[in-house]
Order: C-alpha cells, then sequence, then structure tokens
C-alpha cells in the first residue's frame, strides 16, 4: 500500500476561495487552479511583482525565502507573512 500524500488546506481572501493542495505545491499554481487573478502580471525579470500575497495561516508549511523575494522584500517594508507566489 503506497503513503498517501501530504496535503493543506489553502484559501485565498478576499477571493473565498479555498481547497486542498499538495504539499510543496507552489502557490501561483494553486492560485490558478482556484480561479484567483491577481492585478497584474508578476515579471520578476523587471522586479514587477503583483503576486505578492499573505500568508495567514500555515507558514511552517512554506520554504525558505527565495534570493528574488529577499531581494524585493529588501526594498520595502515586507510584513513578516508577506510571500510572491
Amino acid at each position: 500500500m503506497e503513503p498517501a500524500s501530504a496535503t493543506v488546506h489553502i484559501t485565498f481572501r478576499p477571493e473565498g476561495r479555498e481547497g486542498v493542495v499538495a504539499v510543496g505545491s507552489y502557490l501561483a499554481d494553486a492560485a490558478r487552479r482556484f480561479g484567483v487573478r491577481f492585478e497584474g502580471a508578476c515579471e520578476p525579470e523587471n522586479g514587477i511583482h503583483f503576486c505578492s500575497v499573505v500568508v495567514s495561516g500555515g507558514a511552517e508549511n512554506m520554504s525558505a525565502l527565495t534570493s528574488l523575494e529577499a531581494a524585493y522584500f529588501s526594498s520595502l517594508d515586507r510584513k513578516t507573512d508577506e510571500r510572491l507566489s
């Protein structure tokens, strides 16, 4: 018998979209899956990040900040729970 894969419940607010995703899923993939649309494009090479999200719970399931996130948020007043999806 194969072990069940780990899952986590995710909610996108204010859209109210929620569901279950596999642990390790990218936030952007989960957002697309649940029909969440960001205000604009995310263009990391141009420093444009409309894909910023606030994680209100479950941050312990997330990976460490990437170098891109660290560079982007270093110039801003980043909230502890803010990430790029």
